[in-house]
């Protein structure tokens, strides 16, 4: 194969998203479920440079709806998807090896950090500390960010996408609802997720309108 066949070809999908017009980056924080899906569906829709940070490793009970491999597992979360997106499409990426059983939200620095970050962490609790650092180290750098967190509960997909971190702060649940431990992740709803938080970085891109809550439940396709 000559080297001008060598580049992905956009050319099917360019008069939705042409890639070439929009090189700026997008930061993911949380490469679980819908962090690595996320990851995959953006740098196949032409975002090539992915700042992604995450502290855990990859673990058997990752494989089925995660975007990991066998031969991931033990190995950094960071690592493993930074080095199967460079296979995969040469993406340029940042990251941050955050070593396994530490506080990434400690560890994440705003000056890496790009405009659109996709929040895609477990908890109420790391939103909170992610929310604080991100507030602080706004008021250093004078930084204006766009938050889009997924979040999966059960059949149910949330997406907030807010402007303001305070306003994006008002959307914690102080009781969020706890699912069986069977019936938390499954591979459709990761990559369902993935492409609906994908859209919404499309649309922001483009300046087109986006909705701040989607709220859709699987089981009765329904939006609420």
């Amino acid at each position: 194969m000559s080297k001008k066949n060598t580049k992905i070809d956009y050319s099917r999908q360019k008069d939705l998203f042409n890639p070439i017009l929009f090189p700026e980056g997008v930061s993911i924080i949380g490469l679980g479920t819908i962090g690595s899906n996320v990851a995959y569906c953006l740098a196949r829709l032409g975002i090539h440079h992915l700042s992604i940070w995450d502290h855990d490793i990859v673990n058997f009970v990752n494989l089925p709806s995660q975007a990991y491999s066998y031969s991931d597992v033990g190995k950094s979360k960071t690592l493993s998807l930074a080095k199967s997106l460079k296979n995969f499409l040469k993406t340029i990426i940042l990251y941050n090896n955050i070593k396994p059983k530490t506080k990434f939200t400690s560890k994440v620095d705003v000056h890496f950090i790009d405009p659109i970050i996709v929040i895609a962490v477990d908890s109420m609790k790391e939103r909170e500390k992610l929310c604080k650092i991100l507030i602080k180290k706004q008021k250093k750098s004078n930084k204006r960010f766009v938050i889009i967190d997924g979040r999966i509960g059960g059949s149910q997909i949330e997406i907030y996408t807010r402007t303001n971190l305070e306003k994006w702060k008002k959307t914690f649940s102080k009781y969020p609802d706890q699912d069986p431990c069977g019936a938390r992740n499954i591979s459709y709803i990761g990559t369902i997720i993935a492409g609906l938080i994908s859209n919404q970085v499309k649309r922001i891109l483009k300046h087109e309108g986006i909705k701040l809550d989607i709220l859709f439940n699987i089981d009765s396709l329904q939006l609420l």
